[in-house]
């Protein structure tokens, strides 16, 4: 069995919709990268951008289904290695959150900007200490499930809605 798949790729036509990589912040505050069969080098650098440069790999699973453990490093700035700008600007962060519907992970969001993305989704908008307290909390979520939260808020904003849901 050659490691190729045959010709049409039918690996990147899944019937499940599952994303061929994806990341998940597991209950003890690791990375835990999932890789399905016909992942490809975007695939797995997508899911890399949203992990904190500092942290380290710690563990794996599966067989076919792999799944990588990273933990952050305690202390460790979450940008500290990055070559990206540490404050993009609202320009670059705005591109980063799809404007329209989402059916798959976005990927891209470096997991240091998460704070700014939902921030630059709400500018504008009056909040109180415990909005920023859920800001903050929502911004330690993996990067996919952020950018989702700002795209959603962003197309929210920009709906035009009847008076009376006003």
């Amino acid at each position: 069995m050659t490691i190729f798949p045959p010709s049409g790729n039918p690996w990147r036509d899944p019937h499940d919709d599952k994303p061929f990589a994806a990341v998940r912040r597991t209950a003890y505050g690791d990375h835990a990268i999932i890789l399905r069969p016909g992942a490809d080098v975007r695939d797995l650098v997508g899911v890399l951008r949203a992990l904190p440069a500092s942290a380290i790999f710690a563990d794996h699973y599966g067989d076919v289904n792999v799944t990588l453990v990273f933990r952050p490093v305690p202390g460790a700035s979450a940008g500290a290695a990055r070559t990206a700008p540490s404050n993009p600007g609202p320009d670059l962060v705005g591109e980063m959150i799809p404007a329209g519907a989402i059916d798959r992970p976005p990927y891209g969001l470096p997991s240091d900007q998460c704070t700014d993305a939902l921030y630059h989704s709400l500018a504008g908008v009056d909040l109180g200490e415990h909005d920023h307290t859920i800001v903050r909390w929502l911004a330690r979520w993996d990067a996919p499930t952020v950018t989702t939260v700002a795209s959603l808020i962003r197309r929210a904003r920009r709906a035009e809605l009847p008076p009376r849901l006003l």
